[in-house]
């Protein structure tokens, strides 16, 4: 794990290489190579997790010099490659995943990137055949951004684990991409597309490679980067259908998933909220933890909703704990680490977030770096994997009204709004409608009405909302579609980014056992009647989890996650930023936002989450834009 820096064509400055020093603060590396499109520089931090010794820095070259590799990741089956590469005459000098995944590459050239379960971004250099591969891992669980311009009367290229890297070394400060930026404020889109919040930085998507050819000058700067995919989603397998076949698969993948993410020459620990995916991964840690207890951190408040109901995770937790051999370490912050949180958060995720519960993730991650910890499990992945979210049974009530199943719509409806749950027959019913209709006639409607755009909606035509679903694939119905687009597309790319930002603000790895690519891959396989079933979302992994979970986490029907008393700080601590930030908008960005959208949601925000959470990101971007000195 680390921060990688890639430059062709320019020598970049120094604070360049140390502007993502936090992500690697074990060691640091740099290579120079001369080509015919110019001097290549390859630049590494490093977070020792396998093989602290020296041994294990980059960037590391092959004993022939010919591959020179900056790497940011875990390849967690690197001891079974390595044993296989041994057979076929490879010798290794170190204990490390990077020295593997180097020969490897020379074994299998790209071929090499299906073998690797792993989270992975790097760029590797063939000396023999003058060529710069870069590659990124299925998901996209490590970032890799890439940007090119002309200077001097020639291309230059970079690419970097953090968009700060590449601000340092561009000539000029890049202009704010208005499409990204209008899909975050009115829809809360972020990562929905490679594209960032800065015109001409964008991300090497993910499951994708590129290679650029350094024997000759670079292309034109829209040329130098031509991705190709190297891994798709797995197509359904009728034979996973029933939650119980699919189940039975899924429980050895996930145990040996989890055992794999224990693996470290560091202590390794995990996130705990106390719902069905992080308490899952924690007692299946917890037979694989050693003599030593699993340090866990927790996010807890103590306080109720707006509409009535608890947000504290406490009871859960203590199952856990009661359940297993852990440490437990509770994050619940003040109103004044609520306020000095945010700055420190808008200058850790390099683009406007979403959501208050990022502060929190923040603060979790500071914990667990004040207790220690360089490694952390945690659960992302499973909503999307599985069907977690309360917003995907619509599509899975208006796959059963199309059917014309209305008794098995029926006791789906009934089953859902049984007991303690996020749904209501009436919300259920609008939500079947709304997934019936294609989305083009239910905005007519909404225009017929003078309900579209939305409101409010401050900041004009949004360019991506909504998303596209996937092309729809054989036997894949409108559930299974709403899966792969929210794990390749809407949902999972913005929570890995969160992730990653908050983690490797502190030094620490977190390792996400959902996105095994064993895991993953029967998850894609199982049709949609293994996820949602009589009522009960997730049915084939918690029945998967059965007898490993405590039984009232297992059946737990509401969500939390990290949920967090936003209306409380926008008010309380956090009400001088969100001043501060209608100045701002007022004072640069009134071509941009319309106020006076702005400024309905703001005197509803006390009494409308949405209007909260529209709020949030106002304020979210005009702090983010203030910071990197970008006005209307």
């Amino acid at each position: 794990m680390c921060s990688i820096w890639t430059s062709v064509g320019f020598i970049p400055p120094e604070r360049a290489l140390d502007a993502a020093r936090h992500r690697g603060p074990d060691g640091s590396g740099e290579v120079r190579r001369d080509t015919a499109a110019g001097l290549l520089v390859m630049g590494h931090k490093r977070l020792s997790i396998y093989d602290l010794s020296d041994a294990g820095h980059q960037p590391m070259v092959s004993s022939d010099e010919r591959y020179s590799l900056v790497f940011n990741g875990a390849i967690y089956n690197f001891e079974t490659l390595r044993s296989e590469l041994e057979a076929l005459g490879h010798m290794f000098s170190t204990q490390s995943d990077t020295e593997v995944l180097i020969a490897a590459w020379a074994q299998w050239g790209i071929a090499a990137l299906a073998r690797f379960n792993g989270m992975f971004a790097f760029a590797l250099h063939d000396a023999r055949e003058n060529r710069l591969t870069l590659a990124r891992d299925r998901f996209g669980e490590k970032p890799l951004h890439v940007t090119a311009w002309r200077e001097d009367g020639g291309t230059r290229f970079a690419c970097a684990s953090e968009i700060g890297q590449l601000l340092e070394a561009l000539p000029e400060r890049p202009k704010l991409n208005r499409r990204v930026a209008a899909d975050f404020i009115n829809a809360g889109a972020t990562d929905w597309g490679d594209e960032t919040f800065f015109d001409d930085i964008t991300r090497l998507p993910a499951g994708h490679f590129a290679e650029i050819d350094l024997s000759n000058p670079l292309p034109t700067p829209g040329e130098v980067i031509q991705s190709e995919r190297w891994w798709t989603q797995p197509a359904m397998d009728p034979s996973l259908a029933r939650p119980e076949t699919a189940a039975e698969a899924l429980r050895p993948a996930l145990e040996r998933a989890v055992k794999l993410r224990m693996r470290a020459d560091v202590q390794v620990g995990s996130c705990l909220s106390g719902g069905l995916d992080s308490s899952g991964i924690v007692l299946l840690a917890d037979r694989d933890r050693g003599e030593a207890p699993i340090l866990c951190v927790s996010a807890i408040f103590d306080e109720e909703l707006p509409g009535g109901g608890s947000i504290s995770e406490r009871p859960y937790v203590d199952m856990v704990a009661d359940a297993a051999r852990i440490e437990r370490i509770s994050v619940t912050p003040d109103d004044d680490a609520v306020r000095e949180t945010f700055d420190s958060a808008i200058t850790a995720q390099g683009e406007p977030f979403a959501s208050s519960s990022i502060l929190i993730q923040n603060l979790v991650f500071k914990a667990a770096h004040q207790a220690g910890l360089k490694a952390m499990l945690d659960g992302q992945g499973a909503d999307e994997l599985f069907g977690g979210y309360p917003g995907m049974a619509g599509p899975h009530l208006a796959d059963l009204a199309l059917s014309a199943d209305f008794g098995a719509w029926k006791r789906t409806v009934d089953a859902l709004c049984a007991d303690e749950s996020d749904f209501s027959p009436f919300e259920l019913f609008r939500a079947t409608y709304s997934n019936i209709l294609p989305f083009p006639v239910r905005k007519t409607v909404a225009r017929f009405k003078d309900g579209w755009p939305p409101r409010p909606w401050p900041a004009g035509p949004a360019a991506l909302y909504p998303p596209p679903l996937p092309v729809k694939t054989r036997g894949a119905n409108r559930f299974d579609r709403l899966i792969r687009a929210m794990t390749g597309a809407v949902s999972l790319p913005s929570l890995l980014r969160y992730e990653d930002r908050n983690s490797m603000r502190f030094g620490i790895e977190t390792r996400l056992p959902y996105l095994d690519a064993e895991v993953s891959d029967i998850a894609f396989r199982a049709p949609g009647s293994a996820k949602i079933a009589d009522g009960e979302t997730k049915r084939m992994l918690r029945l998967a989890l059965d007898g490993v979970v405590p039984e009232p986490i297992l059946r737990r029907r509401r969500k939390l996650g990290f949920s967090t008393p936003e209306q409380r700080w926008l008010n309380g601590p956090l009400a001088d930023v969100v001043e501060d930030a209608f100045a701002m908008l007022e004072r640069d960005w009134t071509g941009f936002i319309d106020m006076h959208e702005a400024r309905l949601a703001r005197t509803a925000m006390g009494h409308d989450t949405k209007a909260a959470g529209m709020v949030f990101r106002l304020t979210a971007f005009a702090h983010w834009a203030k910071a990197n000195g970008i006005s209307g």
